[in-house]
């Protein structure tokens, strides 16, 4: 082997450390651990599995209690949004009421103008026929004065000659 510089593929080989035939490291580790020797600094297996079953239930109280406030984001969340499309459909409705207010308004108030209006033509009317009437008479009155002037003038003529002839 080189002395290369240690890559993934090429590990040191001068080192008696990661020597891959020496395992006897690995093996006085779990010796340690498993040697009553020093019973204040060695973990049994029963304080392991009561420590790692305590952290498993801390971890699923923390999991409980998270998603009871997720549980209870959701249902806040829910309730808002029924309270704003609540908020939102009032607010339709009176706007809605008021349009139709306003609509009603205006059609009572153009109605009551298209009365102005056609009850000021009709009077306009009445004004221009009495007038047009008035003219017509003037008119018709010179003419009529005439042919009245001239029935008199026959009428008085022929009497005039039989008060003659008689």
């Amino acid at each position: 082997m080189t002395t290369d510089s240690p890559t993934p593929e090429t590990p040191i080989a001068s080192s008696p450390e990661t020597d891959s035939s020496d395992t006897s490291n690995d093996i006085e580790i779990i010796d340690v651990r498993a040697t009553d020797s020093e019973p204040s600094s060695a973990i049994g297996d029963d304080e392991v599995r009561q420590k790692f079953s305590e952290l498993i239930e801390a971890i699923e109280r923390r999991a409980k209690a998270e998603a009871g406030n997720v549980s209870d984001w959701r249902v806040q969340a829910v309730e808002k949004a029924k309270e704003t499309i609540e908020q939102t459909e009032q607010f339709a409705r009176e706007r809605q009421t008021q349009i139709e207010e306003s609509v009603k308004s205006l059609q009572d108030e153009a109605f009551d103008r298209w009365t102005e209006l056609t009850k000021e033509a009709e009077d306009f009317t009445n004004r221009l026929q009495k007038a047009a009437n008035e003219a017509w008479k003037i008119v018709t009155k010179h003419e009529e004065e005439a042919k009245a002037a001239e029935a008199a003038a026959e009428d008085s003529s022929p009497s005039d000659d039989d008060s003659k002839a008689a």
